[in-house]
């Protein structure tokens, strides 16, 4: 009888498969390395990672202090084991603003958040809209801002996330903040 066979590549998965946004001059680690291999596994990333961020190409380790903004972007993880062998895993995440004040341009400051009462919106000039909505995109409130400061009651809301979204000339912006 005569048999052929093979070895193949070890069957590998990635240890996480999901990621959490990072804040800036926060520090931020996610573990992206593999299980089911047996020999030393290389990682590499798609497209570069924001500024402060950097992968460990030896454990799968994404650590670092972002220090820019960053949106929403897709990251593709490649684990190579014997330069044959690989598996991919995609991570989406942004890196944000603290909570405690968030910039929605040069004209606008949000604060405090998360808040229990009040939000206040702070700009150079009056002359905007804004809406309130809740994460579903229903409507809870509206106004017009003719002030540099305006204050918004949300003593009413229950504890959770909510929008604002503030439109000024050409520019919107949609902030996410926390009612506790």
């Amino acid at each position: 009888q005569t048999y052929t066979f093979g070895v193949g590549c070890p069957i590998m998965n990635f240890i996480n498969t999901t990621a959490s946004n990072a804040v800036i001059g926060s520090a931020y680690s996610l573990n992206v390395s593999v299980t089911g291999n047996t020999q030393p596994v290389t990682y590499s990333i798609s497209p570069a990672l924001p500024a402060g961020l950097t992968l460990n190409t030896s454990t799968g380790q994404i650590t670092g202090t972002p220090t820019a903004l960053s949106p929403a972007t897709t990251y593709t993880v490649t684990a190579t084991q014997s330069g044959s062998c690989s598996v991919t895993q995609t991570y989406t995440f942004a890196v944000e603003q603290p909570n405690s004040l968030v910039n929605v341009s040069t004209s606008f400051k949000i604060y405090p958040n998360p808040t229990a009462e009040t939000i206040f919106v702070e700009g150079n000039t009056g002359g905007y809209m804004y809406e309130l909505q809740d994460m579903q995109g229903k409507i809870l409130g509206k106004g017009r801002a003719d002030s540099s400061l305006i204050r918004i009651n949300v003593s009413g809301l229950s504890s959770g996330m909510y929008l604002l979204n503030l439109k000024t000339g050409g520019e919107e912006k949609r902030v996410k903040f926390v009612k506790q």
